[in-house]
């Protein structure tokens, strides 16, 4: 810090921010995402993994994708559970889906392993087959 006299007698107070350069590489891993900054990447410098918390993660693949991904530990095994792209789902609606499969997994369930039999069922309420209509 310096501190220094100019002319009509005021102190002026000027700092270094060499450190906060560092103090803001450290804070950058633990921010939440934000829609500007997902929009602002720079998907040229190759795949990265942007944290948004509690297991939710961007994944910015060099060929231009991004992928939401939610990264949950059952029986000790890490697991990952994909939401879908940006393109598709936004970042609410990404937190949403990763805030369900929260819940499922303090259930012990693997949120994949629910989507697929909740695919199932719906496939099968909706079948519109001739042995479907003949037992109507």
């Amino acid at each position: 810090m310096v501190v220094a006299d100019n002319y009509c007698g005021c102190i002026v107070v000027q700092r270094s921010f060499e450190h906060l350069a560092r103090v803001t590489s450290v804070l950058s891993l633990n921010v939440k995402l934000f829609s500007t900054r997902i929009r602002l990447l720079n998907v040229s410098d190759g795949p990265q993994r942007l944290s948004d918390g509690r297991g939710l993660s961007l994944e910015v693949r060099s060929s231009g994708a991004m992928l939401w991904r939610y990264r949950y530990r059952i029986a000790g095994k890490e697991n990952v559970f994909a939401i879908g792209s940006y393109a598709e789902i936004s970042l609410k609606e990404a937190r949403e889906a990763r805030d369900e499969a929260r819940k499922l997994v303090k259930q012990g369930i693997h949120p994949a392993h629910q989507r697929k039999a909740d695919r199932l069922k719906m496939v099968k309420e909706n079948a519109n087959t001739f042995e479907s209509v003949a037992r109507e």
